[in-house]
């Protein structure tokens, strides 16, 4: 089958005023931006794309924060061209905080957000960011895609937040299209729904343990100059893994 090209305007939220420098994200991992041509009129045009159903928004990075369009779908077919208008503006506010737990201030501190939505299902259409934890325990992600799930993890000295609850995290991923398994030793992300303009979530923290190693030649005497690494491993529904906090 021949393959679907795309022509795309991206636009302030009037729909006609063009945004001079834009992303377009597509689900699918070959199919990004260094696919797109612009045209001397400000038109975004794809190279064929394979005859499959996929998504597609646009991201533009202003000052006030990254500015995305809604997603939207297309099937292939005809006609052969689909030609979208995609305005963007600013996404969810999420001023958030550590929970009571951790003492403060809070050191070293940080949380990852993956911004995902089940509609969206294993379309590779899904956003990360990641901020600094202020010593008096809130971060501020200044505009993150609306709609969906909010998947955050935080870390800071001492404490990490907490894993939601086995029957938690088999519901979470029977929606996400699992089977509801939970994987053993892996951490995951508390989620909150990204819904309004604000999104004020508290995360649950624990204390992290401590790992003393010792480094023995076969006869038992400590060995120097060694180094030991371990990693923790973090899952971010449906699928994603990457080392805790990062």
């Amino acid at each position: 089958r021949r393959g679907t090209r795309l022509r795309i305007a991206v636009t302030e939220a009037d729909g006609r005023t063009r945004v001079p420098d834009a992303h377009l994200i597509v689900s699918h991992d070959s199919l990004i931006t260094p696919l797109f041509e612009k045209d001397a009129d400000g038109w975004y045009r794809s190279r064929p794309l394979p005859p499959k159903k996929n998504w597609l928004f646009a991201v533009e990075f202003s000052d006030s924060g990254p500015r995305f369009s809604p997603p939207v779908e297309w099937e292939p077919g005809d006609p052969e061209t689909h030609e979208f208008v995609l305005p963007v503006e600013l996404g969810i506010r999420v001023e958030g905080r550590l929970d009571d737990s951790v003492p403060r201030p809070v050191r070293n501190g940080r949380v990852v957000v993956r911004c995902t939505n089940p509609v969206m299902l294993w379309r590779d259409c899904d956003w990360e960011d990641i901020v600094e934890i202020a010593a008096d325990g809130t971060f501020v992600f200044r505009s993150l895609p609306r709609d969906g799930d909010l998947q955050l993890i935080a870390v800071c000295d001492g404490f990490v937040s907490k894993s939601p609850s086995e029957a938690e995290i088999a519901a979470t991923d029977i929606r996400y299209g699992g089977e509801g398994r939970v994987s053993q030793g892996l951490h995951y992300p508390q989620v909150f729904a990204a819904d309004g303009d604000v999104v004020r979530p508290t995360v649950e923290m624990e204390l992290t343990g401590e790992c003393w190693i010792r480094i023995v030649d076969p006869e038992g005497t400590p060995v120097p100059d060694l180094g030991v690494r371990f990693q923790v491993t973090q899952r971010q529904f449906p699928f994603a893994t990457s080392p805790l906090g990062s």
